[in-house]
């Protein structure tokens, strides 16, 4: 059934300064067989005054950098490397209007994230995190720098395999379904194509994910 393109958005708009997130395209997203998630830090914004940032969705700054070649945004840039290279079809801007991203925090971000912020973030925004995974179902969760905050809370461990990126399986539901949740670097970081796609193809291979 293809739902309401705003479902599975941050339904936290009215707060002053929240950046919204969720499917980047509700119907794109839902009609994907393989549906992917990026779970991030926090979304950027620049500005000098932090107070009036803040009060727009993500889809918005993605739909831009869709059409405009000469934005350059590295994190969206390798989500759709790592989406080539999981499904197999050739690189377009395109690829990340069909999967999803939330982040932690949300409400914009400096060039270089605030740990310490981060974690305050995921504490006070669990609840709302959680609900939006499981409204959105995803087969692959992928963390961008942020699974620790859930092997913490949900008290699980990833595991470490040499050559394949890091992984664990997280029940956020808690009705016994498990989700395969890749744990990597955020993709802003600069070795992230050659490092970090690698790893990830390489253990999706071995758990016959790739399509």
């Amino acid at each position: 059934m293809i739902i309401n393109q705003d479902e599975h958005c941050c339904d936290s708009p009215k707060e002053k300064g929240v950046v919204s997130d969720g499917a980047v395209d509700g119907r794109k997203y839902d009609g994907e067989k393989q549906k992917i998630l990026f779970v991030l830090k926090e979304p950027y914004e620049e500005g000098d005054d932090r107070s009036i940032l803040g009060n727009w969705h993500i889809r918005e700054v993605v739909e831009k950098w869709v059409t405009d070649v000469r934005l350059d945004i590295p994190t969206y840039f390798n989500i759709c490397k790592t989406l080539s290279a999981i499904w197999n079809v050739p690189y377009s801007r395109e690829l990340i209007s069909r999967v999803a991203i939330v982040n932690v925090k949300k409400n914009p971000g400096c060039t270089k994230s605030v740990e310490d912020e981060i974690e305050i973030a995921f504490e006070s925004n669990s609840i709302e995190i959680i609900r939006q995974i499981n409204s959105l179902k995803p087969d692959l969760v992928i963390f961008g720098g942020t699974a620790h905050h859930f092997e913490k809370h949900f008290s699980v461990s990833k595991v470490k395999v040499d050559g394949e990126c890091n992984f664990v399986n997280i029940d956020f539901a808690s009705n016994g379904k498990k989700t395969l949740c890749l744990c990597v670097w955020h993709p802003a970081y600069s070795k992230y194509p050659g490092t970090v796609i690698p790893e990830i193809t390489n253990l999706l291979t071995k758990l016959g994910k790739l399509k």
